[in-house]
């Protein structure tokens, strides 16, 4: 019954693609009068491939099979297609492809290339197209290719199609390239779904400590795409929010393999911690210490490393690790101004040659802005104050003055000083969650920081979409902040606010199941097995990095 739609001779292209583990995939496509002469056309051409005796056809638990038929086209304007045209130019990765008919070439870039050949811009899909049409021909230069692609007398079409594919003896339709239907969504798939991630960091960490870091699933790379040139980067940041990861999935299972598996990231990370006397301000000098990695020390790297260690310490109560979380707190608190503004960076290579930066100008403060390092920061400082036992008098009181001065900044100055650097979208998180633990505290329940909770959460709400074909799902990150925004509309009682928010938290969950890899959706992976349990970074994308991970399990 899933497979019913409608063939029409004049558009209906029909294409084939074989997948298996350790393969490239095998395509073919036709267009004939019928649906059956389309087929029969597609299996003589796969079967002559000289590729065909490679994949094993008869078993349906190894080769699987994507049939997809265009069922929609029409024409198009290719200066004006975009992802984030509002009009009938929006190119929606998955749910559309591009047709083009040049007088030497003719060819199709269908909307499950979205996954299969890992795309998801318009730039990309028109490289990938020069290609085709010989353009590529006329220069190396990939900016040139794309202008001529736009120039050039080439017929563009939008088009849309039916997908299907085999798993087993099952046969999936596809939304966007994702199987379905999806598991049931209940409290058991839940903790099945954020399980599986963390199993995968568990599975995915090494001896000294480190996660692995990137994974692309189609080419089996582990080369992270925003550093092509360094194999080995590393990010202390995300490795820190991957131990929250495997710290808040303990607490739900009770498994010794998450805790044991963060007990030994946690020795990675602070083996990359540097150690100094600092002179706090009232209460004179004290012993810090901060992670560097990269040749920086980020504001944001001894946040997440205070909520990763504080959080460790209310699990386990190791004396032994007290020492580094109250100098992670003293070099939090040096960073923070009289005017209450966060200096984002202790040291960074370009600036003041590499020594620390103890002041900055407002020019180096806009150079080096970051939304995130700040709210990462206070989230840690209120951790700690709320939860570690025995804080001295002096140093509680400091944390308490520098940190009402920073909190007012972040909420009610920033945005005045750095009014260009706001996006439309909310994407500060990790304050978020500062303020919901901060207002806990007497004193720090003020309406404005209530006010910047709710209107952050509503803003995130509104651009959240909920069709099941939508591309503009919550990622991770900002469904955290919703979640904030749902436990202090609680604590304080607002009954509506916490439905309304609780509501769109399920919505976005909902959302985020399609970026995790399943074993019925990693059909285009070279080693599914690799990939499957991890969150990808949109919903055709299939990139993984730990904190898409991280931030979708938390």
């Amino acid at each position: 019954d899933n497979l019913s739609f409608t063939f029409n001779p004049d558009i209906s292209r029909v294409s084939v693609t074989l997948f298996q583990r350790g393969l490239q995939p095998l395509r073919y496509g036709a267009r004939r009068k019928t649906l059956n002469g389309s087929l029969n056309r597609i299996i003589n051409k796969i079967r002559e491939h000289k590729r065909f005796p490679l994949f094993d056809i008869n078993n349906s638990a190894d080769c699987r099979i994507l049939l997809e038929v265009v069922i929609e086209e029409q024409p198009c304007d290719i200066k004006k297609v975009k992802h984030s045209s509002n009009d009938d130019n929006r190119f929606e990765p998955g749910i559309h492809g591009i047709k083009f008919s040049y007088p030497v070439k003719k060819g199709y870039f269908n909307p499950t290339d979205a996954v299969v050949k890992n795309i998801q811009a318009v730039r990309e899909i028109l490289l990938l197209l020069s290609r085709r049409t010989y353009i590529a021909e006329k220069t190396r230069s990939k900016r040139q290719r794309v202008q001529l692609m736009k120039t050039e007398p080439i017929d563009f079409h939008l088009i849309k199609s039916v997908a299907f594919v085999s798993y087993g003896e099952k046969i999936f339709p596809l939304l966007r390239g994702y199987p379905y239907p999806l598991k049931q969504f209940d409290k058991s798939y839940l903790l099945d779904s954020v399980t599986d991630s963390a199993n995968w960091l568990v599975n995915n960490l090494d001896q000294k400590g480190k996660f692995l870091y990137f994974y692309n699933g189609i080419t089996d790379s582990i080369v992270d795409i925003d550093h092509p040139r360094n194999p080995n980067y590393y990010n202390m940041l995300r490795h820190s929010g991957a131990i929250i990861a495997l710290l808040l999935t303990y607490e739900l299972t009770r498994k010794s393999s998450f805790i044991n598996a963060a007990r030994t990231a946690i020795d990675y990370l602070v083996s990359s911690f540097r150690e100094e006397t600092i002179e706090l301000e009232e209460i004179g000098n004290k012993y810090a210490c901060y992670p560097m990695c990269n040749r920086k020390a980020k504001l944001g790297g001894a946040g997440i490393a205070l909520v990763a260690l504080v959080k460790y310490y209310q699990i386990v109560k190791k004396p032994s690790l007290r020492t580094t979380i109250d100098g992670l707190v003293c070099h939090i608190l040096s960073r923070i101004e009289p005017t209450g503004e966060l200096m984002p960076y202790y040291i960074h290579p370009q600036y003041n040659q590499g020594r620390p930066l103890t002041t900055m100008d407002d020019q180096t403060k806009k150079e080096l802005f970051s939304f995130y390092y700040p709210g990462e920061a206070m989230l840690g400082i209120a951790l700690y104050y709320r939860h570690m036992p025995d804080i001295t008098p002096d140093l509680k009181q400091l944390i308490y003055k520098k940190s009402r001065l920073a909190m007012d900044f972040l909420i009610e100055q920033r945005p005045l000083k750095y009014p260009e650097l706001f996006q439309r979208v909310p994407d500060d998180a990790w304050l978020m969650q500062a303020v919901e633990e901060w207002v806990k505290v007497e004193g720090f329940n003020k309406k404005s920081y209530y006010d910047f909770l709710y209107d952050d959460a509503t803003a995130i709400i509104k651009y959240m979409r909920s069709r099941e074909d939508s591309p503009s799902i919550n990622i991770g990150a900002r469904s955290e902040g919703i979640i904030a925004a749902y436990y202090a509309a609680r604590e304080k009682g607002d009954r509506e606010k916490a439905g309304y928010f609780i509501k769109n938290i399920i919505q976005s969950a909902k959302g985020l199941r399609k970026t995790q890899h399943t074993a019925e959706s990693t059909y285009a992976h070279l080693y599914p097995e690799k990939s499957i349990g991890t969150f990808s970074f949109r919903m055709t994308n299939q990139w993984i990095r730990i904190d898409s991970i991280q931030h979708t399990a938390c």
